[in-house]
């Protein structure tokens, strides 16, 4: 199958979103390796007039990046995309640096005036401009978006910021279908490479062989300009970006200022390849990736073409084999620096052990897919873990990466230790429904500014919001039913957790007044300014909670209808 007809398959988010936004989403999440996608609509589509040119903005604090989109999609592809609608990303970025924030909708200010204080505060290291689109890529729109880099390049000059590294790229049906295919391959850079260096050492063992030589710096930059994140493909999942202030910084002023030293310094990098072969004291590649390095490479791939890498020499060793299961072993034991170890050491734990077996026993499937390939599934691992700590109250440690996230013990073990599976279905279950508000929230504000309206709109103008909300309500359910215990514990009754009875849409339009009736008070919890305004009170969650319960008890003083909702819900869980 190859992409556009696994795209066409996603009825569900064409009929949601739309065809060229649900292929700008769907894209971007192959792209950025993300399984919500809905979500990923939410939070940086920015599907509405007035959005100056940007379709799609990602402040991606953890790995210090920012991602412009502009997107366009054709119901019948064409050879070669229009070049004016990637010239349309130069007034882009001339509105993002210089334009009036009430010039844009309401949703888009917040982004555009949460990157822009990234950006002021030093915390961006990365910016990525994309045209998307679905149509053959071409040389007029490499061009022009190389062009729209070096005008964005001298406004952020202009403005004293020159650290930030910059890149322009197009995705058309090329990168498109590479990005589907490199699902099931680890090679994405499948052509033939010359590494014109003598191997110094060959070793074999059983299924692989190997070859150690020194390259040089120039080399690895050449093949980063040609080939880029693509290098990378064989640990894309768990490669962590390009954290240029902690890491890159020191490689590039090393092979800057002191490149005699850089193979010394340096641990050097490792190649997988398909096959090499040595040709007159020169090595001949076919195919490879990076799976060892990628700071390095990508560091020294980043620096400007006038800084000289003559001296900078890299140690290398390049990897070859056909066995299947050798090259994950291989690939996972040289990345342990990244998610794929932490994975792998949660993924097979035994709390993990005991709640899949949980979920088979109440007949709903419990996924350990990471990224993309996790989007089809409801419940899993990778899904639930900020959920959980979101509803135990740890919403700051929930707004996270979940990258960041599974390499934390602490934060493992606190979402997963000592819970079931009725307790994530649970709390899946309230996320669901916050988000199905969250959403209708940005459809209502278009057509109906009433103050209700307006307010819940505005409790989700942020992307940190809904853990916040889901901390709240964890703390309010706790509040409301006071003999359910601590929070970890709050579950659906067995009754209800069954999936032959009630499936995640039964029991979501189960919950869903409720979940609307709390989510409803805490967005009418300050009259006069943002809920989101107090997030970093101490106790907030404490007071927010306590003035909900308040205003639920005294409706349901006045307003008997409201029991029933309040009832209705008591009777689906109860305390582990």
């Amino acid at each position: 199958m190859n992409y556009i007809d696994a795209f066409k398959k996603e009825e569900g988010l064409i009929a949601r979103l739309g065809e060229s936004n649900a292929y700008l989403i769907w894209t971007m999440g192959l792209y950025l390796d993300e399984s919500e996608l809905d979500t990923l609509a939410t939070n940086c589509l920015t599907d509405e007039g007035g959005d100056k040119k940007i379709d799609f903005l990602q402040t991606d604090m953890e790995n210090r990046k920012i991602i412009f989109v502009q997107g366009t999609y054709s119901p019948k592809p064409k050879d070669g995309a229009k070049a004016n609608k990637a010239s349309d990303m130069n007034t882009a970025m001339a509105w993002f640096l210089n334009g009036n924030l009430a010039g844009f909708p309401e949703h888009l200010q917040k982004n555009v005036e949460e990157a822009r204080k990234a950006i002021d505060d030093d915390k961006i290291d990365e910016i990525e401009i994309i045209y998307l689109h679905n149509n053959s890529e071409s040389k007029p729109v490499k061009d022009e978006m190389e062009v729209v880099k070096e005008n964005f390049l001298h406004s952020l000059k202009g403005k004293g910021i020159d650290h930030i590294h910059v890149t322009a790229k197009e995705i058309g049906s090329q990168t498109a279908d590479r990005l589907f295919k490199n699902r099931y391959t680890n090679i994405m850079v499948d052509c033939e490479v010359k590494c014109p260096f003598p191997v110094k050492y060959e070793e074999t063992g059983a299924g692989w062989k190997a070859a150690v030589l020194t390259v040089s710096g120039a080399w690895l930059r050449e093949l980063y300009k040609n080939y880029g994140n693509d290098l990378f493909s064989a640990n894309y999942r768990g490669f962590l970006g390009y954290n240029r202030k902690q890491i890159n910084t020191k490689i590039k002023e090393t092979a800057e200022h002191s490149p005699q030293n850089f193979w010394s310094f340096n641990n050097g990098i490792t190649i997988l390849t398909n096959k090499y072969t040595k040709e007159h004291g020169k090595v001949s590649l076919d195919g490879l990736s990076v799976i060892n390095g990628a700071q390095t490479t990508g560091a020294i791939g980043s620096l400007d073409d006038k800084v000289s890498l003559a001296d900078v020499k890299v140690l290398a060793r390049i990897i070859e084999s056909e066995d299947v299961t050798l090259i994950d072993s291989v690939i996972k034991y040289n990345n342990t620096q990244n998610q794929i170890t932490a994975w792998d050491k949660f993924g097979n734990h035994p709390f993990q052990e005991a709640i899949s077996s949980q979920f088979k026993d109440l007949g709903h499937d419990y996924s350990f897919k990471r990224g993309f390939d996790n989007r089809d599934n409801s419940l899993g691992v990778e899904k639930c873990m900020q959920q959980l700590l979101a509803f135990q109250g740890q919403y700051r440690d929930a707004n996270r990466s979940k990258t960041a996230l599974f390499e934390s013990t602490k934060s493992y073990n606190d979402a997963f230790e000592h819970v079931k599976a009725r307790h994530i279905l649970f709390v899946y279950v309230v996320n669901q429904c916050v988000e199905d508000i969250r959403k209708q929230s940005r459809i209502d504000i278009k057509t109906n500014k009433e103050n209700r309206v307006l307010k819940m709109y505005q409790l989700f103008t942020e992307i940190k919001s809904k853990h916040f909300v889901l901390a709240v309500i964890g703390e309010t359910i706790s509040s409301l039913f006071g003999d359910l215990g601590i929070k970890k514990e709050i579950c659906f009754t067995p009754e209800f957790s069954k999936k032959s009875d009630y499936d995640i849409n039964a029991l979501k339009a189960r919950m869903m007044s409720f979940i609307k009736l709390l989510v409803t008070n805490i967005s009418n919890y300050d009259s006069s300014h943002s809920v989101l305004s107090h997030y970093g009170e101490d106790g907030i969650l404490n007071n927010i909670s306590e003035f909900v319960s308040n205003n639920i008890n005294n409706l349901l003083s006045i307003s008997p209808e409201y029991e029933s909702v309040i009832t209705n819900v008591k009777g689906m869980i109860c305390n582990g």
